[in-house]
């Protein structure tokens, strides 16, 4: 009797499983028969990267690297809500962590750098959904700063170190294809009509549906891809008479023609807060470096500055059109009053944000200290719309005036405290880490800098990109912890030498 009971239990588990599979694969062999070819290879997509995610959950994080621009070409019939592949490819990521934390009958929350900060803005936002003028934005809009979150903990606790170079890879990926995206939206002219621009061409705006966000996303990448490349040519040079220098050379190209077809598309989307970003970051990457080239860089980069100043006086086309492009900013800077500006054509974008501009203050000196709701700009835009300026575009296209907004002085504070943390502990890794994972650290840096800047003019936490400053910054955490021989914990590989 003693030892009938477990072979009883063992023959019944066993029984109940194949019953399982048995009638999975009937479900999944009526589904193929009947269903469409289209949907049958949808399915099949699907079901291969659902097992793919769950045997390796790392997996998952290259591929929600590669969707995140692409993402909204991929809509989710799920009622009203402005769901999408990515949101998808997260649960799954979530789905698989936990999974195999349930497996190991041990589910291990990291505690990476910047996890406190981060939580420290996640309670700050949520501190303002009390007093919400629309208590759904605000949810929708603090559950997507929450995703960004649990993203950075997934990557810390999933990828191995050694795996890091692929999801870098999978990221400059996307980038070369939404920037080769853009550049023939320009060249061809394809797209609406109000983003024509020097006769011929159309600015570029790839799956953003419009130029700025594409050129903020463009300048989220640039920086790494330019460092990497920096690295990469430098130890081609080193190494130019050591034994595997073609696969070194290999690799330098390949990463600089990554750099140079994203640098092209941001250029392309003719959007005047990315270049100005774009301009920062490249300076923090010089400066960064920090070797006996920075001098001759800044050398040249002065130089053809002031080539291109003489050459648009001089009545240069191309150059010409880019200083009118970037002449209206100093109307910004001046913050003047929208209702006391008269209305032309060419100063209309202008005009439209800091009426939007006027709008987050007001809203900022009615509600000083949470705000009016994380999320809630929209929502309150109509109690503080100016004359002639009805429509809301969404954001006060200044993050921080947004910010203000939204979420008062204690949530402007919090975020301004978060973004000083990260810099600080960015700029320590490019000073401790060596080699490639240093050159990243530099472009992670340059990342920062453009978010900060282009943050100015717009709001670059759209469509996703959140979760794509969690994969840069869990990757590099990844480095760090390894550097100092804290393993990511799950992770069971080191990182290369």
């Amino acid at each position: 009797m003693i030892g009938t009971q477990p072979l009883r239990t063992i023959a019944w588990d066993s029984i109940i499983r194949k019953g399982i599979g048995l009638l999975a694969l009937t479900a999944l062999a009526a589904s193929l028969a009947l269903a469409p070819l289209r949907w049958e290879l949808l399915l099949l997509a699907g079901i291969s990267v659902v097992l793919a995610v769950l045997i390796r959950p790392w997996l998952g994080l290259l591929i929600i690297a590669v969707t995140i621009p692409f993402g909204p070409l991929m809509p989710l019939p799920i009622g009203q809500a402005n769901a999408n592949i990515n949101e998808l490819l997260f649960l799954l990521i979530i789905g698989g962590w936990l999974a195999r934390g349930v497996s190991r009958r041990a589910i291990v929350i990291p505690h990476p750098p910047l996890l406190l900060p981060a939580l420290l803005l996640l309670g700050a936002y949520l501190a303002t959904l009390p007093g919400a003028w629309s208590l759904k934005d605000g949810l929708v809009e603090w559950i997507k700063w929450a995703e960004g979150l649990a993203l950075y903990l997934a990557v810390v606790a999933l990828l191995p170190p050694r795996r890091t170079p692929w999801l870098i890879g999978a990221i400059l990926l996307a980038g070369v294809a939404e920037a080769g995206l853009g550049i023939y939206q320009f060249v061809r002219a394809i797209g609406p009509s109000q983003f024509a621009i020097l006769g011929r061409f159309l600015r570029a705006y790839g799956t953003f549906r419009q130029p700025n966000p594409f050129g903020g996303y463009m300048g989220l990448i640039a920086p790494v891809a330019i460092s990497l490349a920096w690295w990469a040519l430098a130890e081609v040079w080193r190494g130019r008479r050591a034994p595997g220098r073609f696969r070194l050379l290999t690799l330098a190209a390949a990463v600089t023609a990554a750099a140079g077809m994203v640098t092209l598309g941001l250029l392309a989307s003719w959007s005047r807060g990315a270049w100005l970003g774009f301009a920062a970051a490249l300076s923090v990457i010089v400066l960064a470096r920090g070797t006996k080239t920075t001098g001759a860089i800044a050398l040249i980069g002065a130089v053809v500055l002031s080539a291109l100043i003489v050459i648009g006086y001089t009545g240069g086309g191309p150059v010409s059109a880019l200083q009118g492009r970037m002449s209206g900013l100093l109307e910004y800077a001046r913050f003047t009053d929208p209702r006391t500006i008269e209305i032309t054509d060419a100063n209309f974008p202008i005009v439209q944000r800091l009426a939007q501009w006027w709008a987050a203050w007001n809203m900022f000196s009615d509600h000083p200290w949470l705000g009016v709701g994380i999320g809630n700009y929209a929502a309150a835009y109509p109690a503080y719309a100016l004359p002639r300026w009805y429509e809301s575009l969404g954001h006060a296209h200044n993050y921080y005036l947004n910010t203000a907004a939204e979420t008062g002085l204690i949530g402007l504070a919090v975020y301004m405290l978060v973004g000083i943390a990260a810099f600080i502990w960015t700029a320590r890794q490019a000073r401790r880490l060596s080699g490639w994972p240093q050159a990243l650290a530099i472009g992670v840096l340059g990342v920062l800098t453009h978010l900060s800047v282009h943050n100015l003019f717009d709001n670059l936490y759209v469509q996703h990109m959140i979760l794509h400053l969690a994969l840069l910054l869990g990757a590099l955490a990844v480095l760090s912890m390894a550097h100092v021989g804290r393993r990511a914990p799950g992770s069971c590989d080191v990182m290369a030498p």
